[in-house]
């Protein structure tokens, strides 16, 4: 009975001991976590990596691994590691449906399938995304990248209905200017792609005519060379006033024929500068890259990093749009030229 209170005493103090190194650790963790996110906010990725993989790498703060690894796919998805990113990703989908990032993570896998080139995968994804969690945040940015996989795959129609329903739908979406932007480019790519059929036709109907008249050159040379054999055989004869009808035909002929001739060559001339010129408006159309994204940012940073990408962007559409309209003066001037030549 003696020895009661002494093990009361030592008992409270192992238990005050445990508590205080499960706070130790507790406290450990959130210190790794908030470290690691706070690196990655400002782009030190391997750094951050280097902190989730601390928490994981420790089995006293499994409390904390469901964080790391949704972080720790994050960081290689930032550092355009994708295999690590989405095997990182996968397991953190598999194993952690209750931890509060698995909604974003399930979103990420969209993004995900949508960098590695997956559109198809990648639609169907931010569908269901969009299906079950009809109230996140991630719902606009989730059309948006549908639209993004759908213009990616060449269906501009399609694409361009999500793109009209991100700004409809999300006015207030950071998506809404990017939206905006898609769909000038598509409209502009549809003028191309009609200019550029035009075009196409223009030039085959140029080289029809230049058939034409080569046929007609061929017929007047024919037709030159039976009057001069026939004006042989009047000399002969002596038939003065046929000889001099047939002289007359025959300048009228090889005027004709020097017009002719002169008019294949304006054509073939015209129609080469053309070409040259038009060859010209489609090099300055600047060439459209892979969309860039930046939603591993927080909020305000990814606005203003947005909007300073769609700035540039909207430089280079401004240029498009002068090519563009390059192209159609010429193809206008090819078509006057044609119908002027026949």
């Amino acid at each position: 009975m003696k020895n009661g209170p002494l093990k009361s005493i030592i008992l409270i103090f192992f238990l005050l001991l445990s508590g205080f190194s499960l706070f130790s650790q507790s406290e450990r963790g959130k210190t790794l976590l908030l470290r690691g996110i706070e690196n990655f906010r400002v782009s030190l990725y391997n750094e951050a990596l280097k902190d989730f993989r601390d928490i994981i790498l420790d089995p006293g703060l499994e409390r904390f691994h469901g964080d790391a690894y949704f972080w720790i796919a994050k960081s290689y998805m930032a550092l355009e590691q994708f295999v690590d990113a989405e095997k990182n990703l996968e397991y953190f989908l598999v194993n952690y449906k209750d931890n509060p990032n698995f909604p974003e993570a399930f979103y990420q896998k969209g993004r995900l399938f949508y960098i590695q080139g997956e559109y198809e995968n990648s639609i169907q994804v931010f569908y269901s995304f969009i299906e079950k969690y009809e109230n996140s945040p991630y719902i606009a940015n989730s059309y948006y990248w549908i639209g993004e996989s759908l213009y990616s795959m060449g269906h501009f129609d399609e694409a361009l209905k999500i793109f009209k329903k991100v700004i409809q739908d999300y006015p207030k979406s950071f998506k809404v200017e990017a939206a905006k932007y898609r769909i000038s480019l598509i409209e502009l790519e549809r003028r191309e792609r009609e200019l550029l059929k035009f075009l196409k036709w223009s030039h085959e109907e140029t080289l029809k005519t230049i058939e034409e008249f080569q046929l007609r050159e061929k017929t007047y040379e024919q037709a030159l060379a039976a009057y001069q054999k026939k004006l042989a055989q009047l000399a002969e004869e002596g038939a003065s006033r046929q000889i001099q009808e047939l002289n007359a035909k025959i300048e009228e002929k090889e005027t004709e024929l020097k017009t002719l001739k002169e008019r294949i060559e304006t054509l073939k001339t015209r129609n080469e500068e053309l070409e040259e010129k038009l060859a010209q408006a489609l090099a300055a159309v600047p060439a459209e890259k892979k969309v860039e994204d930046f939603e591993l940012l927080a909020p305000e940073e990814e606005e203003l990093a947005l909007s300073e990408k769609l700035n540039k962007k909207q430089q280079l559409l401004e240029i498009k749009e002068k090519a563009l309209r390059l192209m159609e003066f010429y193809v206008d001037w090819l078509y006057k030229n044609l119908e002027s030549m026949k």
